[in-house]
């Protein structure tokens, strides 16, 4: 009916954006949020992983602080600090060899001296190795030495009084000795000899030993 001018009008819609949490791997450690253009994200719960500590969010470079108003999307990543275990190694008396801190998920070693076991009277030890298998570092972890065990040999001898050798053993610490048949010594003009026994007198082995027959004598009669 007369001349008219019609005009356009809109309706608003606040854009939204993602916020996507994702661990060093790429990996997603949250669920995403879709967050109005000048909103803040909300801070998820922290996630963890075995043997790390979580240091918080990153976008790039720089800590995230959920302070921020968003402006377009974001892709934060997780940043994560390897833990440190105590790596303790014991003699098999419980004597602590060396004792470390070491980061996880790698593999711990032992730096100093060769461990050693004092010889007893039966024994004689050499380090064999660790308790268990060393592996990358998980947790807290002692290892304990151990050791092969070689007995120790003792020289028993038996001599006649001339030092004539009447046996020749071997034994252990503790073992009974085998004693020899009695020996003799010939008799000579002035006297005629008996066995009396040994000396020093025979006793379970202790160390290498040698025993000497000892003799009585008797003043031989003539007519």
């Amino acid at each position: 009916e007369k001349d008219t001018t019609y005009k356009a009008t809109y309706t608003s819609t606040v854009n939204k954006y993602d916020v996507i949490f994702k661990d060093e791997d790429g990996s997603t450690l949250s669920e995403t949020q879709l967050i109005e253009y000048g909103s803040k994200a909300t801070e998820p719960t922290a996630p963890s992983k075995k043997g790390h500590t979580f240091e918080g969010w990153y976008n790039g470079e720089t800590k995230y602080t959920f302070t921020e108003e968003i402006k377009g999307k974001v892709e934060l990543t997780a940043k994560w600090t390897k833990n440190k275990y105590t790596i303790t190694f014991e003699n098999e008396d419980g004597t602590v060899l060396e004792t470390k801190q070491v980061v996880f998920d790698e593999m711990p070693t032992y730096t100093k001296e060769t461990p050693t076991k004092v010889a007893d009277k039966t024994y004689t030890y050499t380090f064999k190795g660790w308790d268990k298998e060393i592996v990358k570092v998980e947790d807290n972890t002692t290892y304990k030495a151990t050791y092969t065990s070689t007995y120790i040999d003792y020289v028993i001898r038996f001599e006649n009084e001339d030092g004539t050798e009447l046996s020749n053993k071997k034994y252990h610490y503790g073992d009974t000795v085998e004693i020899p048949q009695e020996p003799t010594k010939p008799a000579d003009v002035q006297y005629t000899y008996t066995f009396a026994g040994w000396s020093p007198s025979v006793t379970t082995v202790e160390k290498d030993t040698t025993y000497k027959a000892t003799y009585t004598s008797t003043v031989n009669k003539y007519d």
